[in-house]
């Protein structure tokens, strides 16, 4: 007897990877594939000897697998199958809490944005990516985080940043000055001497209660701002009106 055995391997399979690995243990399509081959043998179907050199840990991607089949007379016959270890599942993706911070609120964003975790049953650290703005607006903004295995399967959560404003402009008022009557340049220049400072509203509206015309004596003026959330700031100084031109005989 010179013939060996005549094998029949399975049908190739795929299997979806339950971990970092698919063990023949704990994996049923993959038990029921080591079980699946057949021989048959001129001499002696009852006494054939088997084997396979399965692994007993199945890795990701494919894997040949040979079935071995050996008669009394030491003939092996052999045929091969492939097992294909895919990962087609996303990972689960857990968001940070919504937020809300004050504007601009750059170092509660920055922890915001580092908050976000997953788990995926093949890659421990999936890359993680999200679509922040690089300048977060007022009022709501919708963050996705996403984070991609390395079989390129993408899982997404979203969370909230809320940028609010309750802060007032930080106004600083013009020196106190005396002007002479009528006022002219000298009051302009008074009147366009305030500044702001605003977190939220670099340009926020500017008004000033300057009566026209300036009387003479002291008049008290104030500079008000008022910021794109309706925060108002103001400050004041004194404006004196003088008289000290002779009439014209």
């Amino acid at each position: 007897d010179t013939t060996p055995p005549v094998v029949t391997a399975p049908a190739d399979i795929l299997v979806e990877a339950e971990n970092t690995s698919v063990t023949t243990a704990n994996d049923a399509a993959i038990t029921a594939f080591l079980a699946g081959s057949s021989a048959v043998d001129a001499i002696d179907d009852t006494n054939l000897s088997f084997a396979h050199n399965a692994p007993a840990t199945f890795p990701l991607g494919a894997t040949l697998v040979t079935f071995t089949y050996t008669d009394t007379a030491g003939n092996a016959g052999s045929a091969t199958a492939t097992v294909t270890i895919i990962d087609t599942t996303a990972p689960v993706v857990t968001a940070p809490d919504n937020i809300t911070v004050e504007a601009p609120g750059v170092t509660d964003i920055a922890s915001f944005l580092t908050g976000s975790s997953s788990t995926d049953a093949v890659d421990p650290a999936p890359t993680v990516s999200d679509n922040a703005p690089t300048t977060f607006p007022l009022g709501d903004t919708v963050v996705i985080f996403t984070h991609t295995d390395g079989s390129g399967n993408a899982g997404t959560a979203t969370a909230t940043v809320s940028v609010i404003d309750t802060i007032s402009p930080v106004v600083t008022a013009p020196a106190d000055t005396i002007v002479e009557a009528p006022s002219g340049a000298a009051l302009t220049t008074f009147l366009a001497g305030s500044t702001v400072v605003d977190a939220g509203d670099p340009i926020p509206a500017f008004s000033h209660n300057a009566p026209v015309p300036l009387p003479l004596g002291a008049t008290l003026i104030t500079f008000t701002y008022t910021d794109a959330s309706g925060n108002v700031g103001f400050d004041t100084a004194t404006v004196t009106g003088i008289d000290t031109t002779a009439p014209v005989v």
